[in-house]
């Protein structure tokens, strides 16, 4: 089933072009629904991008969505999944500051889960023994660069390899761009946040998590690349904000494990 891929926005005009046009570049498509959904933003000239973009994809599945609030990350995904997504169908997530430079990266990550699916001792070796069995594929992340240059540290442990490129155990919780399977949509229905006071930066950590708590493996794919737009510097507030949330994820996370409650609402609330 083709995926929906959702790209988030929330101000940051050029960032969102930029984001759009490598999509232009690199995406089939005819094999794929796209939903850019701003989220409330301040800036007008923020919506002026994501409404021209979708005009120029008339013919095509793409659907422009405008949140009534500012929701944050989680509940703007949650918008599109509600609206647009189908039982079965995988959901890509995209942030609007990274830019896809692997051309058709969705048809070829298609091909990547409907071989690890089929074809999963050939293609899978976990533990070191290609007999032993291999759990499910729930993400599959893709491989991220800075200026063309390999993301430092980028080396988690191959378990595959897929035309050429390795097929890894991701070791990060990170989700700037994510291929999540229709099997693990399914039992999670929607992304989650961890409330009013943390909307950004904590979805894709829990996502990992329940990956996790399912039994299924985080996975990081060599050939599906994309690129930072500009290589952020950790600041004051950030790391204050994350100080803050730390306790309530502790928390969050130490409850998903205990008792896998992993399916979410469209608020973004643990259902």
């Amino acid at each position: 089933m083709k995926p929906l891929v959702i790209v988030t926005a929330y101000n940051r005009p050029q960032a969102t072009a930029n984001c759009l046009m490598a999509l232009d570049d690199t995406t089939d498509f005819d094999a794929c629904t796209v939903a850019v959904v701003d989220d409330c933003s301040e800036d007008p000239d923020a919506w002026d991008v994501v409404s021209s973009w979708a005009a120029f994809h008339k013919n095509h599945d793409v659907h422009v969505l405008r949140m009534p609030e500012n929701g944050g990350t989680a509940r703007a995904l949650n918008y599109a999944i509600a609206e647009l997504r189908e039982p079965g169908q995988p959901v890509v997530k995209i942030d609007n500051d990274m830019e896809i430079v692997t051309r058709g990266w969705n048809v070829l990550v298609e091909a990547l889960v409907e071989a690890l699916d089929n074809f999963w001792t050939r293609y899978y070796t976990y533990g070191g023994d290609a007999h032993n069995a291999a759990p499910a594929p729930g993400l599959i992340r893709a491989w991220r660069t800075y200026k063309d240059r390999e993301m430092p540290g980028e080396e988690p442990r191959k378990v595959a390899q897929f035309r050429g490129e390795r097929v890894c155990l991701a070791d990060r919780h990170l989700g700037y761009a994510v291929w999540y399977t229709g099997a693990f949509m399914d039992r999670v229905g929607y992304f989650e946040h961890l409330g009013p006071e943390h909307r950004y930066g904590f979805d894709d950590v829990i996502m990992g998590h329940k990956v996790q708590a399912l039994g299924m493996a985080r996975l990081v794919w060599e050939g599906w690349r994309v690129r930072d737009q500009a290589r952020g510097t950790a600041v004051r507030d950030k790391d204050e904000h994350i100080a803050r949330a730390r306790p309530l994820l502790r928390a969050r996370l130490a409850d998903l494990h205990r008792i896998s409650n992993v399916r979410a609402t469209p608020d973004g609330e643990p259902a």
